[in-house]
């Protein structure tokens, strides 16, 4: 079934005939009872085609397709069109702590006023998506500091202190080799998608600034690294946990975003550091979601 709306019916129907899921006040449980193994991987794989991971498992001479994560089930809902539902869901699931995963593409101001203002949302929080800083490479705003930390590196402080679950994929990791080449953009707009024809209009002058201010044609979609290693945690390698701070003093070196990986402050850790972007994978995911 190639056409998305007649995926989102098959789904919506099949959940219709043999679905079911959990009311959420009592936890996140969504499933799909399938007489046959081959249906279960049908629609294993038209969810996967909306980013939805579902998993099957056999009760009683019945194939189970299953998901458990609250996240997750929002989507299908949205899949499916149950925009009612979807509500009531989110709804529900906003007000239990530990669900919410936020991605952050800016500076970190308004994140930073929210925890100011109620702290407590920070148990709500499951976990932090930064890009944002540089770790092993100058920065872009001055030597020291990446935009996103320098124009507010007080609000960067604030979330790095809050005590939540934070991944930080800085500025200079993300950008090193996972530049889109004039070899890739050939290969995008030769697939003839809609999709990937739009981003390449949409980047125009991303690839024109890229040019001028670093001299060749590849070009850095910064912001898309980071969303890739949220879908597809694979890509990130050379992971690990430090103490990191920001230096507020203001200087050359105000903004800078200090990283101890070797603990040699002796300090708890608040944050964890994506060192290394396998680019082939993030080059793969991307171009997977831009042509399917």
């Amino acid at each position: 079934i190639q056409n998305p709306c007649c995926r989102r019916a098959y789904i919506r129907g099949a959940f219709l005939a043999s679905g079911s899921i959990s009311d959420p006040e009592k936890g996140y449980h969504f499933e799909i009872v399938c007489p046959e193994e081959a249906q279960a991987g049908q629609l294993c794989g038209m969810l996967e085609s909306f980013g939805v991971e579902a998993k099957v498992t056999l009760r009683k001479g019945s194939h189970i397709l299953y998901v458990k994560e609250g996240s997750q089930i929002a989507d299908i809902l949205n899949v499916m069109e149950a925009h009612v539902g979807l509500m009531k869901f989110e709804n529900v699931r906003i007000l239990n702590p530990g669900e919410l995963e936020i991605i952050t593409l800016g500076p970190l101001t308004n994140l930073a006023m929210a925890l100011r203002k109620e702290p407590a949302i920070a148990q709500q929080i499951k976990k932090l998506w930064i890009m944002g800083g540089t770790g092993f490479d100058q920065g872009n705003a001055t030597p020291a500091a990446e935009f996103n930390i320098y124009v507010d590196p007080e609000a960067a402080s604030i979330v790095l202190h809050a005590g939540v679950d934070a991944v930080w994929v800085t500025w200079d990791v993300a950008r090193s080799g996972t530049e889109i080449t004039p070899k890739d953009v050939s290969w995008l707009l030769e697939q003839h998608h809609p999709v990937a024809d739009f981003c390449y209009r949409c980047t125009q002058s991303l690839r024109e600034y890229d040019q001028k201010k670093f001299g060749h044609e590849s070009f850095g979609i910064i912001d898309s690294v980071i969303m890739m290693a949220l879908l597809y945690p694979d890509i990130m390698r050379d992971v690990y946990d430090a103490y990191c701070e920001v230096e507020l003093n203001r200087g050359i070196a105000y903004g800078y975003f200090s990283i101890d990986k070797h603990h040699q402050l002796h300090k708890p850790s608040n944050a964890t550091i994506c060192s290394v972007v396998d680019a082939a994978a993030y080059k793969r995911h991307l171009f997977q979601l831009l042509t399917r």
